[in-house]
């Protein structure tokens, strides 16, 4: 759940403006919006014979809410939430949460700030799952219940995490993957300067499936990490260290008992003018598998945003991830993503959105290859 993190904590940073929400119900401030989108796909089932190209229709619902408990206590609340069904392929269709909903409650006591969160979503993204071909019926329900802890000394700030993860499968042929774990952290961060933090992250977790098919794991790792705005227009993120997985025996799949390796991610993100912006990551890192213990992968992002015409921002991307499967399915493949989206406020309330994508994927499996172009019109209407 990094992903679904991230997306939560940027989703309370934009939550806290004066102007975002629309609506006052006593002391809760709330934001809604309606959205309608239009789906067209030339492969809906990621096939690398017999393509299926459908048209997919996706109305959906946004909520936000914000209660100031206290003058220092808040309550949040957010999620997306939708329906997509094809007009060919109606066993495609689905109920989907986005990645980004969760209910958190910040709470200031003294130098400490707590918060208590749950983090929950519905996905059903094949893209995001790697290992995955052939099918378009992939969902995945995922809940995390968790207390992070931040302790701020002035030039040291020393967190502290606790996340007990749940993930189910949607569909019957990937009941294996059912699982849950438990996960922990702990940060150190020096302010080395007003703009620049460098410190030490632990991790680990122990990890236990509802079928005894994949194995159960625990892991650990451990690492510095330096965060900098280098200048007015140019910021970065490292961080790398050691990892380590151990796997018990009681899976049925895997041979693959212990693995110690690395881990790494360099970001850097430059903001050339007001026209241009543009950021990088590249990295190594590893993921549990769907139809083996684990999966090593490296990966390198980019996306550029153009500001050239007022109102109409436009965004290029290219992903490119290279993996190898193992204790398992001994699967080596490379997956590549490219596209744009171009977006318009038509008025006030009303919103646009035009994207477009291009999926591919190479692997030694040949049933396992596939190339898809997906063009996707939506439209967003704020109360």
């Amino acid at each position: 759940m990094s992903l679904a993190g991230v997306q939560a904590a940027e989703q309370q940073k934009k939550a806290s403006g004066p102007d975002y929400y629309n609506l006052a119900v006593g002391p809760v401030s709330l934001r809604f919006q309606s959205e309608m989108g239009v789906e067209f796909n030339d492969n809906v089932n990621y096939s690398s014979t017999g393509k299926q190209a459908d048209i997919g229709l996706r109305p959906g619902m946004n909520v936000r809410a914000l209660w100031p408990v206290t003058e220092q206590n808040s309550l949040y609340f957010s999620t997306g939430i939708g329906y997509i069904h094809y007009l060919q392929t109606p066993t495609l269709d689905h109920l989907y949460i986005t990645p980004d909903s969760n209910l958190a409650f910040k709470m200031y006591a003294g130098d400490f700030v707590i918060n208590y969160h749950d983090r929950f979503s519905i996905t059903e993204d094949v893209a995001q799952s790697p290992t995955i071909s052939g099918t378009g019926n992939f969902g995945q329900i995922e809940n995390t219940l968790g207390v992070g802890v931040d302790w701020d000394l002035n030039q040291l700030i020393l967190s502290f995490g606790y996340d007990h993860d749940s993930m189910w499968a949607t569909a019957s042929r990937f009941q294996r993957i059912d699982h849950s774990s438990e996960l922990f952290n702990l940060r150190a961060a020096f302010a080395v300067r007003p703009t620049t933090t460098a410190g030490f992250e632990l991790g680990g977790g122990l990890t236990a499936y509802d079928q005894k098919v994949l194995n159960d794991n625990t892991h650990f790792s451990i690492g510095p990490f330096y965060q900098a705005q280098l200048s007015q227009h140019f910021s970065t993120k490292l961080s790398a260290g050691f990892v380590s997985y151990s796997f018990s025996t009681n899976g049925t799949v895997s041979d693959l008992h212990s693995l110690n390796s690395f881990y790494a991610d360099a970001s850097f993100t430059h903001h050339v003018n007001r026209w241009f912006d543009h950021a990088v990551s590249v990295g190594h890192q590893f993921q549990v598998g769907t139809s083996s213990s684990l999966v090593d992968l490296y990966y390198a992002r980019y996306q550029a945003n153009w500001n050239l015409f007022r109102e109409v921002p436009f965004s290029t991307h290219l992903t490119y991830s290279h993996g190898e499967e193992s204790g398992g399915t001994s699967q080596v493949f490379d997956q590549y993503d490219v596209g744009f989206s171009v977006a318009y406020q038509i008025t006030q309330k009303l919103a646009g959105t035009v994207s477009y994508d291009l999926l591919l994927k190479n692997s030694n499996l040949p049933f396992a290859n596939y190339v898809q172009n997906r063009l996707v019109f939506d439209f967003r209407y704020s109360f």
